[in-house]
């Protein structure tokens, strides 16, 4: 088992050829708040530690969200010399994923990174979905979508539309969006749950 030490993540980014200025820059990410969890002031929340792990692995550093909150882990090398080594679940919803992605155009896929969407999804699981037209955009009505609205992250969400107005629904408030803010709506068609025995 690895644990993250204090400038393990400067070392990490530097590997991929960048500083942390400029990686940061790169990856859309607080400078600040990647000082910090360098030196161990603080850690990062699992949504910021999956978007860490996602910058490093465009640059070829593979990582866990895990390692980077200060939890143990045994995944910590670089993807172009040596295979991970997957448990039988993680190998299937590896599987899992690469088919969805291959057997559907436009799809998107999405790891839920907290607990917001509980009871649906909770923290691990893979969900998907297929871009709709936006012509079909009222097709999304009364369905869990990821949804990814101009200059902002996808989120998964209730979706209504009412009127020619959409609307999505976070903790039973709804927030009207306006038709040319969205980017796409994709209907939740696939899910992969992390633990598929913990169903709540």
């Amino acid at each position: 088992m690895k644990k993250l030490k204090k400038n393990d993540l400067k070392d990490l980014i530097h590997k991929s050829g960048h500083t942390l200025k400029s990686f940061c820059e790169a990856y859309n990410l607080s400078l600040g708040s990647v000082k910090s969890w360098n030196t161990l002031v603080r850690n990062p929340s699992y949504g910021s530690a999956v978007k860490i792990c996602s910058a490093l692995e465009a640059e070829g550093i593979k990582c866990t969200p895990e390692l980077l909150m200060g939890r143990p882990s045994y995944i910590l090398r670089d993807l172009s010399k040596e295979p991970e080594p997957y448990g039988d679940n993680q190998l299937a919803t590896i599987n899992d994923v690469s088919d969805f992605k291959k057997n559907n155009k436009d799809s998107v896929l999405l790891l839920v990174w907290d607990e917001k969407m509980a009871p649906y999804f909770v923290e691990g699981d893979h969900v998907g979905g297929t871009k709709l037209k936006p012509e079909d955009f009222p097709k999304a009505h009364r369905k869990i979508c990821i949804l990814k609205e101009k200059n902002k992250e996808k989120v998964i969400r209730n979706i209504t539309y009412k009127d020619g107005d959409f609307y999505s629904y976070y903790a039973k408030r709804p927030s009207q969006i306006k038709l040319g803010e969205i980017d796409f709506i994709a209907p939740i068609i696939f899910v992969r749950k992390k633990d598929p025995f913990n169903v709540r």
